[in-house]
């Protein structure tokens, strides 16, 4: 008995299974395929974008707490304050810090003086705009507590993304960096 399928009814491979969707059809499948694709591709590449975002903005945020712990470092030593110019000091070293990820013009920055760490009072963190509310820039002397605040408004380029993970009702989100120390017992002009 022979259990030989007659070649019409073999299954193409190959050229022969090209050849049999391009001449005979193949029943519809590959209409169904294309709209499941034209679907599912814009999500996923979506998805994609907005994954790449999130992961741009947590890297901002790990580079602005080095940027601060690095700018504060000047201040700590007293590097900053004897200086000519302590302010110009501490944004260039702040802005070389930041690898040009982050616009120095936008970022904002507070820095405050105390006498100990049991004194400290700040303004909370973001104000009713979502910005650090009344910056200073005061450095403080040898041995004084010191507190070192920045602020980066991150803002969103896939809007979905956006509004879910931002912290009011607009499409960015704010990444605060602080840097709290006590001055090392640095002097001047003495030898």
């Amino acid at each position: 008995m022979n259990t030989a399928l007659p070649l019409s009814h073999r299954p193409a491979s190959g050229f022969g299974r090209l050849a049999s969707m391009a001449f005979m059809g193949d029943g519809g499948r590959a209409g169904a395929v294309a709209i499941e694709a034209a679907l599912i591709i814009p999500v996923f590449v979506g998805l994609l974008i907005a994954l790449v975002e999130i992961i741009m903005m947590f890297v901002t945020g790990i580079i602005l707490e080095g940027a601060a712990a690095d700018a504060a470092r000047q201040i700590r030593t007293g590097e900053a304050q004897g200086s000519p110019d302590p302010l110009a000091t501490f944004q260039t070293r702040l802005c070389d810090s930041l690898f040009r990820l982050v616009d120095c013009g936008d970022l904002v920055f507070d820095v405050r003086n105390f006498g100990g760490f049991t004194t400290i009072v700040v303004e909370p963190v973001p104000d009713e705009e979502g910005n650090l509310a009344d910056p200073g820039f005061s450095l403080g002397d040898s041995g004084e507590v010191v507190i070192v605040r920045m602020s980066y408004r991150w803002n969103f380029a896939t809007p979905c993304v956006g509004y879910l993970v931002s912290d009011n009702d607009t499409n960015s989100r704010l990444l605060l960096s602080t840097a709290v120390f006590r001055n090392e017992p640095f002097r001047f002009g003495e030898q």
